[in-house]
């Protein structure tokens, strides 16, 4: 009895792990940042690509009180500095939604989101790469 609990209790987080890459991954990339690694990490790196930016990021991000780890060369190729998030299934979406819009407020300041595509909001289904549109800009 007390295995099949820790089974349901598992394979929970595990679904809700999955459910909150998927949004956070998909409202980074509808805000216009570029976001590198595979689309099931929970491991989500942005690019920040400007060596100055990275320890501005920090900073900003800090004083909203959210913390970040920033990434930079020697650990990436100098103009691939990076900030990297992980994502919990014990997140909740206001958790979430309370980060996004702080990383959006910290990217309009320092001019970070780079994407030239044109991301259609979908937050009522999951993400596929059919959301993007091609910016004639």
């Amino acid at each position: 009895m007390v295995w099949v609990c820790f089974l349901v209790s598992g394979r929970s987080r595990i679904q809700r792990l999955a459910e909150n890459t998927v949004y956070f991954r998909r409202r980074l990339r509808e805000m216009g940042f570029i976001i590198y690694g595979n689309n099931d990490s929970p491991v989500v790196p942005m690019m920040l690509y400007m060596p100055a930016k990275i320890g501005a990021f920090g900073r900003e991000m800090l004083k909203r009180n959210i913390g970040v780890v920033v990434v930079g060369f020697p650990a990436t190729p100098i103009i691939e500095s990076r900030a990297r998030f992980c994502i919990s299934a014990a997140h909740t979406k206001e958790m979430l939604d309370r980060a996004l819009d702080v990383i959006s407020e910290v990217g309009d300041l320092l001019q970070l989101k780079y994407s030239r595509r044109k991301v259609l909001p979908s937050l009522d289904r999951p993400f596929d790469e059919t959301t993007y549109e091609e910016n004639e800009e």
